[in-house]
């Protein structure tokens, strides 16, 4: 075998990364060569109301993520509360946003590894009811972000400081909550499908992080960060950088997040391996379907489990809104001036941190985003030094360079990467 394996481009997954690997000196590098977008210097000098709308365009699949966290990190800074009702329409489109990501990712980018097909298109040809419900799922989502976002899938124009613009009519919600329940079936469909699979060994994750839901029950908003190890530590959002702690790496042009100077992992799996417990209903059924562990392949039947629990949840919320009297609110009343504010969301890839400095007149000085793709490049480049390991010792394995880019693939591809927002 040659003393280095080169993957130029990792397919299957959002943006452009590849992997290097010199077998003789023992060096691996994950490689996100897309070109750094400068993002928070973009927003720098804008108005607190201006950034909203442009930090959603980090990315087209995370645009309501960006949205959201942009919008609770304002609102952190001024001291501005919502509505039950604005909260509950944010839930059911971010939730909106959790369907469609899952529904894509799992169905239409990891499937086809586990298939022996190269894309969609072929699983498509090979097993077309797997292909059809990720289509429906992401359909259905796109669907539920059009009409909460105001008429468009991406890039929403109808959240705003404090509120909503337009507010969905009923019979609207109740056309969706008829797709939703069959979108509940797709996700046990998911479930079964991804805990069939053998997924082959790898080490668990020194720490996992996700938020902390607020009450009993699982939920994508928390109010906390909580990192599990050898124990659960527990941080306000607002420390954030003592869980993330970031640095410049030479070969990535995404920054790289250790917690205690080691690798941690974020997203589906944290979430479930952490609070898995609280998960309630059609979710809690499909999670005792499964035998799920630690192992960082996992994250796909995490995500299964959590299409379930995005599905029946739109549904709660469908009714909640219907149970009420739904009705236009007046912009909320507040003095923008000097002031901070941080926020977090659990979206699709894991946990997203935004944060705001303003000045007096309300303008923005400082912007720190933090993604879960940037959080769990690290994560993912060990994994890849593991793989490598692994096949060394065996002395089958060591010669075949097809099977560990295969496996090094299934590996990253796992992790649901979104490499545009890893170089916001």
């Amino acid at each position: 075998m040659s003393r280095e394996i080169k993957i130029e481009h990792v397919c299957r997954v959002e943006g452009h990364g590849g992997v290097t690997i010199d077998l003789e000196k023992d060096i691996v590098k994950l490689e996100i060569f897309e070109g750094s977008r400068f993002f928070e210097m973009l927003v720098v000098g804008k108005s607190y109301d201006e950034i909203p709308v442009i930090v959603c365009r980090i990315c087209a699949i995370c645009s309501i993520s960006h949205m959201i966290t942009s919008l609770m990190a304002i609102e952190n800074a001024f001291g501005i509360r919502i509505s039950r009702q604005t909260m509950l329409l944010r839930e059911l489109i971010h939730c909106g946003g959790m369907i469609e990501s899952h529904g894509l990712h799992l169905f239409c980018l990891a499937a086809p590894d586990y298939l022996n097909c190269n894309s969609v298109i072929d699983l498509a040809a090979k097993k077309p009811e797997l292909a059809s419900i990720g289509l429906r799922l992401k359909k259905l989502g796109n669907r539920i972000q059009e009409l909460i976002g105001g008429g468009r899938p991406i890039h929403p124009i109808n959240l705003c400081i404090g509120g909503f613009g337009r507010i969905p009519e009923k019979h609207e919600l109740l056309a969706i909550k008829k797709e939703l329940e069959t979108a509940v079936n797709d996700g046990v469909e998911a479930v079964s499908f991804f805990s069939k699979i053998d997924a082959f060994p790898m080490d668990e994750p020194q720490y996992f992080s996700a938020l902390k839901p607020v009450g009993d029950r699982f939920s994508f908003f928390g109010e906390s960060i909580c990192v599990s190890g050898n124990m659960v530590e527990e941080f306000a959002i607002n420390d954030y950088k003592r869980v993330c702690e970031e640095a410049v790496v030479e070969h990535s042009t995404a920054k790289h997040s250790l917690y205690n100077g080691k690798p941690f992992m974020v997203g589906s799996l944290a979430r479930v391996v952490m609070f898995g417990h609280m998960l309630y209903g059609k979710a809690k059924e499909a999670m005792d379907m499964t035998a799920i562990t630690k192992n960082p392949l996992h994250n796909n039947l995490a995500q299964a489990i959590e299409l379930v629990y995005a599905s029946q949840r739109c549904m709660e919320i469908i009714d909640e809104l219907l149970d009420t009297q739904m009705e236009d609110e007046a912009s909320p009343v507040f003095q923008p001036g000097k002031g901070t504010g941080t926020a977090a969301l659990e979206v699709p890839r894991g946990t997203l941190y935004h944060h705001y400095e303003f000045d007096e007149s309300g303008k923005n000085s400082r912007t720190d985003i933090v993604t879960p793709t940037a959080i769990n490049i690290a994560s993912m480049e060990k994994g890849v030094k593991r793989i490598v390991e692994l096949h060394k010792q065996d002395a089958v394995l060591a010669n075949s360079t097809e099977t560990i880019t295969s496996k090094i693939g299934m590996l990253l591809r796992a992790y649901d990467p979104c490499i545009s927002c890893s170089v916001h």
